[in-house]
């Protein structure tokens, strides 16, 4: 939005230059209006005004103007690079309805600005491929094999693993039955030292030294060479009694009654 008297001058000035320099230029065009001529002459082809302020008589400044360039005693051109009040005044008297060339300075205007911003972003642009190129790979990168990390279970105590449903038979550690187990087995084992036994002998008489008790059993050939069982009649008298493996018990044939030999129960 125009707000000076100068719109023209005003306009093209906002095209120029930026929005910060605008504001500066708007503010020496609005003094302008307070200029007053106190003299003009000319001299050749040059025209020299003599300005004062309104209701200032002491302020005077003197400007220069020979169509292309402006020369002001107030110096403000040569030491901000803008044009002063004074000079708009005097393009104003010259019937100018644009800022001159010679008035313009390119560090003030928006191409400089657009200039230097593209400068930045190529310098920008050029210093990332430089940093680019310093760290390529060349070769491309390699694959990675690497998969995510187990997650550990940092609670409670590790779980077993199960094992098969199938359960294992438990045997009887004595006689090696399913029925039972070695805490119930009525069928005793007992190794028998027999160096005296026929060869067909069944009948025996286990004799507890500690009690005085008579057992009357059924000795039955193992397996095994020289392996005799007590089998038959043995668990009904050995349980009551308490008999355990280790037991030394004194055996005695039905037939002579006379021959003895030891058992260990086992």
């Amino acid at each position: 939005m125009l707000t000076t008297h100068l719109h023209l001058i005003e306009s093209d000035a906002a095209k120029i230059d930026t929005t910060e320099v605008f504001k500066e230029v708007k503010d020496e065009i609005m003094k302008a209006g307070a200029m007053i001529v106190k003299n003009r002459f000319a001299r050749g082809d040059t025209e020299i005004y003599t300005l004062k302020k309104y209701c200032w008589d002491k302020y005077e400044r003197e400007v220069v103007y020979d169509g292309t360039t402006r020369q002001c005693s107030c110096r403000i051109f040569d030491s901000r690079g803008l044009p002063c009040s004074h000079m708009f005044y005097v393009m104003k008297e010259e019937h100018v309805d644009h800022i001159p060339t010679s008035l313009v300075l390119l560090r003030w205007t928006k191409d400089a600005k657009i200039e230097y911003l593209n400068l930045n972003c190529n310098i920008l642009v050029d210093s990332y491929l430089i940093e680019q190129s310093r760290v390529d790979d060349p070769i491309g990168t390699a694959k990675s094999d690497v998969g995510d990390s187990t997650t550990a279970k940092s609670k409670c105590a590790p779980k077993k693993e199960k094992k098969s449903d199938t359960k294992a038979v438990r045997r009887c550690s004595k006689c090696n039955r399913i029925t039972h187990n070695a805490r119930t087995c009525s069928h005793f084992p007992a190794n028998v030292v027999e160096d005296w036994l026929l060869p067909n002998q069944t009948d025996i008489n286990v004799v507890d030294l500690h009690k005085n008790v008579v057992y009357p059993c059924v000795l039955k050939r193992g397996r095994k060479p020289r392996e005799k069982y007590l089998c038959l009649g043995w668990y009904e008298y050995v349980k009551p009694t308490r008999l355990r493996p280790g037991d030394v018990l004194v055996c005695t044939m039905a037939d002579p009654p006379t021959t003895m030999f030891v058992c260990f129960l086992m």
